[in-house]
């Protein structure tokens, strides 16, 4: 075997260099859209928690409630699971205290759960990673579910708490 054809099999250093770095540009961009993917896929799992508010909701006021949200009150829960003040009425129900401070978690924001004065209706909110700071993700006792541009509560001359 000659000298020169044992030297010419193979990729020079030059080439392999190349193809590294291509590679190492190709996967910084699949982990830029990975970050991206997965804070969407948090802000779907709050709000599909929030979701689930309303149901649980409804069951209080059907069993628990006879009729009625509970003691008005607002209560706030940190993304680390912390309750300031504590939740009242609806709010204060297992199912839905666990929810929202899912939705907290998820959400990576506070997330808070309010009953009306006369104990008729409810809201809860959080804001998500994706949205804009002044956006929430909002659910209430009226069936509305959804994005709204305030901290998600009226208070009406009834008392009544909802969405904007």
């Amino acid at each position: 075997m000659s000298r020169t054809n044992r030297f010419t099999k193979g990729f020079t250093l030059i080439e392999l260099l190349v193809v590294i770095a291509i590679i190492g540009i190709l996967s910084s961009i699949v982990l830029a859209s990975l970050s991206t993917t997965r804070s969407k896929a948090k802000d779907t799992s709050a709000q599909g928690s929030l979701s689930s508010v309303r149901t649980a909701a409804e069951v209080f006021y059907g069993g628990t409630g006879n009729g009625s949200y509970g003691a008005p009150g607002l209560g706030t829960v940190s993304a680390t699971g912390a309750v300031s003040p504590a939740f009242t009425g609806a709010c204060l129900d297992a199912d839905v205290a666990k929810l929202v401070t899912a939705a907290a978690a998820q959400g990576g924001n506070p997330a808070t759960c309010s009953v009306g004065i006369s104990g008729a209706t409810y809201v809860t909110f959080v804001r998500l990673q994706n949205n804009i700071a002044t956006e929430t993700y909002c659910v209430d006792s009226n069936g509305f579910a959804g994005n709204t541009l305030t901290t998600g509560i009226v208070s009406a001359a009834s008392g009544a708490v909802k969405c904007r």
